[in-house]
């Protein structure tokens, strides 16, 4: 499969869920997902086979959403925290930057992807050290470590198929 075809794919899939992500909230009644925090990798509640309830038990696998650390929009909380949000925002702007931008280097992504996942990284470290949560902040390396996760696909892609 071509690079384009697979940036393509992941593109459209994250944009989907990003936007699935920002609806959820407002598809219920007012507060309906509040102080929802749990653990990675347990699913904590019931949930039932409906929208919002499968982006909130996907959430509920693989973030902590925890309640100080999410977007609050209609009285809840997001499915996923900032920082896991904005990370799906990420993933879709880091694949459409090489789709619009053909020149840039295997070198190049390797690079960014490394550096924007390593912000990521320390601020995750210093964030936890310090106990507290700076959304702002959160959602700035939350896009910079998904769009070095899809520069890094990028790289892939490219050093695998010898381009």
């Amino acid at each position: 499969m071509k690079t384009e075809s697979i940036l393509s794919a992941v593109l459209i899939a994250a944009a989907a869920l990003a936007a699935m992500m920002f609806i959820a909230p407002f598809a219920a009644p007012y507060g309906a997902y509040a102080h929802m925090g749990g653990s990675i990798g347990i699913m904590d509640r019931q949930w039932e086979l409906s929208f919002p309830d499968v982006l909130y038990a996907l959430g509920d696998m693989i973030c902590h959403q925890q309640w100080g650390r999410s977007v609050i929009l209609n009285g809840s909380q997001m499915p996923l925290c900032t920082r896991c949000t904005f990370a799906v925002i990420g993933v879709a702007a880091g694949a459409l930057i090489p789709l619009l931008h053909r020149s840039i280097g295997r070198r190049a992504a390797l690079l960014a992807g490394v550096v924007l996942i390593s912000l990521t990284a320390a601020d995750w470290m210093i964030q936890a050290s310090l106990g507290t949560a700076f959304i702002p902040s959160l959602a700035v390396t939350g896009a910079a470590g998904g769009t070095g996760l899809s520069l890094l696909l990028y790289w892939y892609l490219e050093f695998m198929g010898g381009g």
